[in-house]
């Protein structure tokens, strides 16, 4: 993009210009205007190289920026989109986990109601021998729900731990993403500032 400034030449007398046909006079008079000239060629050629240089070196650093921030861009989207899948999950698991604590809690409190019932059986059998045979069915049964329930009971708070220790996880992951995407998104500002300057001194 920079061209390299040539350098002046000297011509046949010597004398140093950025002609080299250029044809001088011979004498004292134009030695000094030669040695003058020269020098601010000289000067010119340094300045022109100093800024040449200069432009090279903030192409390379506005480069280099712009990279870095069109990657923290596409970084810092990318964990918006993910945030935002963690969040959804999220709920929709939160909500599954307070449904199952409340079918547990219902499912809880039916057992005091079958332990009673099945003391009260227990009494009727030994008071009512004629009915023995009845009560002792229905107590058949009436264990049977209990352990049925009490079963029912197990998998549930085996299944709400499960649930709320991937809640849990969840969470944990969703405040992880949300806590590198507003890193991304504060470096990426950072950059888009360094840059912007960087791109008005090309």
């Amino acid at each position: 993009m920079f061209g390299i400034t040539s350098q002046p030449q000297r011509n046949a007398q010597g004398r140093i210009t950025s002609n080299p046909h250029e044809e001088i006079r011979r004498g004292a008079g134009s030695s000094t205007y030669d040695g003058a000239a020269a020098e601010r060629m000289k000067m010119e050629y340094l300045r022109k190289e100093r800024e040449r240089r200069e432009k090279e070196r903030n192409k390379l650093m506005y480069d280099g920026k712009n990279r870095d921030y069109i990657r923290a861009t596409q970084e810092s989207e990318r964990m918006k989109t993910e945030t935002k899948r963690l969040e959804s999950e999220l709920a929709k698991h939160t909500h599954d986990s307070e449904g199952v604590k409340l079918l547990e809690a219902r499912t809880v409190a039916e057992l005091p109601a079958f332990k009673k019932e099945e003391l009260e059986l227990v009494q009727k059998i030994q008071k009512v021998e004629a009915e023995l045979l009845m009560y002792k069915n229905r107590h058949q049964q009436v264990l049977q729900k209990i352990s049925h329930v009490e079963q029912t009971d197990k998998n549930l708070v085996v299944d709400k731990h499960k649930r709320e220790a991937y809640v849990s996880e969840l969470q944990a992951r969703y405040d992880a993403s949300k806590r590198r995407f507003e890193d991304m998104s504060k470096q990426a500002e950072k950059l888009k500032v360094e840059v912007d300057q960087l791109k008005r001194l090309i």
